[in-house]
């Protein structure tokens, strides 16, 4: 499997990633050491027999604490859900609709923009798997609070395609979501570019 590293200087952690033999990633480690002891955090990806990702192993030191599910129709991610791995609670889920308009692109957004609290753009141009046939044109979300309240809600999505019909720039178009999550993912982005 291949494998190349990284250093996040700002936060002082090192990278890691595993490819298999499609190029995707198969496994993305980070470590850091904080008053003499080392975190060492993984994400394992599972992809299924047509290419798309379908799972995600979050874990720290060894224990999985978190499991992301996608879920794929016609093509297209339709479903994101996060849940605790000691009770199985979903804390967080997204559910995208689109157009018609087809898209192309080498790679999936879906990971690094939906998945984990991601501090380098690098994660933006690497192989998660296939991504969704069409172009998003929204996403509900419901977000589970640490308070217990449940934040649910409506993204417009507005993006840029270049002449390749590549997605160059993405935009989420809606109301700030409120308060503190349970989980340890951050707010959904609402700008994402892919051009330099």
């Amino acid at each position: 499997m291949p494998a190349f590293r990284h250093k996040r200087w700002l936060f002082c952690v090192n990278d890691s990633y595993e490819l298999d033999d499609k190029g995707r990633v198969v496994l993305h480690t980070s470590s850091q050491v904080q008053q003499g002891m080392t975190f060492v955090n993984t994400e394992k990806y599972s992809y299924d027999n047509a290419g798309y990702l379908v799972k995600i192993d979050l874990a720290g030191n060894g224990s999985i604490y978190s499991v992301i599910t996608y879920e794929v129709n016609n093509g297209n991610y339709q479903k994101f859900s996060l849940s605790n791995s000691k009770d199985g609670k979903i804390t967080r889920q997204y559910v995208f609709s689109y157009n018609n308009t087809k898209v192309t692109s080498p790679f999936s957004m879906f990971t690094a923009l939906f998945a984990n609290n991601t501090y380098s753009a690098i994660e933006k141009y690497l192989n998660f798997g296939k991504q969704s046939v069409n172009q998003m044109s929204s996403v509900d979300y419901s977000i589970l609070n640490l308070n217990g309240d449940l934040r649910i809600g409506t993204l417009n999505v507005i993006s840029q395609l270049d002449e390749a019909r590549n997605i160059v720039k993405l935009e989420l178009i809606g109301n700030k979501i409120e308060g503190t999550p349970s989980d340890n993912l951050s707010p959904l982005p609402r700008s994402v570019s892919f051009s330099e």
